[in-house]
């Protein structure tokens, strides 16, 4: 049996697990978290837990079948063929650091090709999504690469 789900749903998911997990890590911006190290530069937080398992059970709720890779936790198997790949605190170490540098970031993949991205920024309310086959927004409005062919009139940061 082929499983079949709305584009439309699925985006509405993944833009509603963003906003809760934005809600969740704006509320804790600048303030003390139990911080440990998961390599060299790596950290994790209290927060990047708390925030992931919210994603995790906002698209749950909707697709209880779907297999979820993050990383705070172990994959989540499904019996799916879509596959959730959530970093819940995208800038960690400079969420710590109380630099206001940091995002949500979703991808949802069906058969390993990603359909779906999502970042949100809760600091300055702005919600990035792309999906395939229909280009990328900011905030519902399309934005596009820049036409410039010459290096002396862009911005590059490395």
């Amino acid at each position: 049996m082929r499983e079949v789900i709305s584009a439309q749903l699925l985006r509405q998911t993944a833009i509603k697990a963003a906003k809760e997990a934005g809600k969740i890590i704006k509320a804790g911006f600048g303030k003390h978290h139990k911080a440990k190290l998961k390599g060299i530069t790596d950290i994790v937080t209290s927060l990047d837990k708390k925030t992931q398992d919210a994603i995790i059970r906002i698209i749950k709720k909707k697709f209880p079948e779907h297999a979820f890779l993050s990383e705070e936790t172990p994959r989540i198997q499904g019996k799916s063929d879509y596959l959730w790949i959530i970093d819940p605190l995208d800038g960690t170490a400079n969420y710590n650091s109380r630099i206001p540098f940091f995002c949500t970031s979703i991808c949802l993949a069906y058969k390993h090709e990603p359909i779906i991205g999502v970042v949100f920024d809760p600091l300055r309310n702005e919600m990035f999504v792309a999906e395939k086959n229909r280009g990328a927004f900011l905030n519902n409005k399309r934005v596009t690469v820049s036409k410039e062919k010459g290096l002396n009139k862009v911005i590059l940061i490395p």
